[in-house]
């Protein structure tokens, strides 16, 4: 049986200043349930392999105030490429476009390179990638 998908977002894909590669990626705003004073601008790639958002710790807790080693520790292994312990926040996600989504995102406890939203963003919303425009379409969750 086949659906249609009607999305409101249409987002051009990033460009990664450091490689000038393209990628899916958002510039959201991250800040700590019932902190709005403190948030953060940051950009996050799209990672549909990732079952948890991942933030950079070095950059994060400063700014948000997060007690890092209060949340609770995971290990987080990437296709055999690098592991790095983390630790389990409620952080507020937020796009202008598509809203502010409450996620229990892992912080990482030594600096990244990337910022990530994974399958825990995607539970909130439709996205539709269309890799030879270099875009991906979103539309919010029901």
């Amino acid at each position: 049986m086949a659906s249609t998908v009607d999305y409101l977002h249409s987002f051009a894909y990033l460009v990664d200043p450091d490689s000038g590669t393209t990628f899916p990626g958002l510039r959201i705003s991250v800040s700590a349930p019932g902190n709005s004073g403190r948030v953060i601008d940051t950009v996050a790639q799209l990672d549909s392999g990732a079952e948890l958002s991942l933030f950079d710790g070095a950059l994060m807790v400063p700014i948000l105030g997060i007690e890092l080693m209060a949340g609770r520790e995971i290990r987080i292994n990437s296709a055999g490429v690098f592991a790095l312990t983390a630790r389990i926040h409620r952080l507020e996600v937020s796009h202008p476009d598509l809203g502010r989504f409450t996620l229990d995102a892992a912080i990482s406890t030594v600096p990244i390179p990337r910022n990530l939203l994974g399958r825990d963003f995607f539970q909130h919303i439709q996205i539709g990638f269309r890799e030879f425009h270099q875009t991906f379409l979103i539309t919010t969750a029901p």
